[in-house]
């Protein structure tokens, strides 16, 4: 974008010395001109790509388990690009706070820590962070060693096979990514024996302040022969909200 802006000053300001010829000869005043054009220029550049670095949002998580039991989780879940945590603040079934890093998942009550378990890197690709980066159409998958090895097109739907690099094959199985309107649709997870053990959908989008949003998240899980199912919506989706810090830049209990 900025080599853009570049040469279409270039571009303008050899337009001007080929009308007004005298006027630069006579010494007319150059920098403040192209200061004036590089100013115009760079903040229409600006204008025109939106920088996201925060998103807020309340939500509700359903899920059920493959033996009959459900339950309902309901909050607000907060997320910053340059702390690279998302903090929940759950209101319901009780008060509690979840923070949730790369490496470890706390849960936080009354202001103490009660519970620490490991994470497995999912902050990068949560929706949260995959839709301020733009990278959600490919769910990340172009910021991995996964690469794309088929394309076909049913409908309106274009599905794209992904598989591991060689030495992760017997770790990592094939991904299965489903995009309709240039939006992510569906993305299908297999173990390396390429049986199915995981499916989100990705529904509902809503335009945000020119992003696209996806409102309700639909999660089905499969292990030892039961299916978990699990769905989150979102609503009142805030972009780079700065007046309130206070669950942005939640501390990360001591270790």
């Amino acid at each position: 974008m900025l080599t853009w802006v570049v040469n279409k000053i270039d571009y303008i300001f050899l337009c001007m010395i080929n009308r007004y010829p005298d006027s630069f000869s006579l010494g007319f005043p150059l920098l403040p001109c192209l200061l004036f054009l590089f100013g115009t220029f760079f903040y229409a550049s600006l204008s025109a790509q939106a920088v996201y670095t925060r998103v807020e949002a309340d939500f509700s998580m359903k899920e059920k388990t493959g033996d009959g039991g459900s339950s309902l989780t309901m909050g607000k879940v907060y997320f910053d690009k340059s702390q690279n945590k998302i903090v929940y603040n759950i209101t319901f079934p009780k008060a509690e706070i979840l923070i949730s890093t790369d490496s470890f998942l706390y849960k936080i009550e009354a202001d103490s820590l009660v519970e620490k378990l490991p994470n497995m890197n999912i902050t990068k690709f949560s929706v949260l962070s995959l839709c301020l980066s733009g990278e959600l159409p490919y769910f990340g998958l172009r910021q991995t060693p996964y690469k794309m090895t088929d394309v076909d097109k049913d409908g309106e739907m274009v599905i794209s096979s992904w598989l591991p690099p060689e030495d992760y094959a017997d770790t990592h199985g094939k991904m299965i990514l489903s995009q309709k309107q240039k939006q992510l649709y569906g993305l299908i997870s297999l173990n390396p024996g390429g049986d199915i053990i995981a499916k989100q959908f990705f529904r509902k989008y809503e335009l945000i302040s020119g992003l696209h949003f996806p409102t309700e998240i639909i999660a089905l899980t499969y292990h030892g022969g039961t299916e978990r199912k699990q769905i989150t919506t979102y609503r009142n989706i805030t972009l780079n909200q700065m007046q309130d810090e206070t669950f942005y830049t939640y501390p990360v209990p001591a270790q």
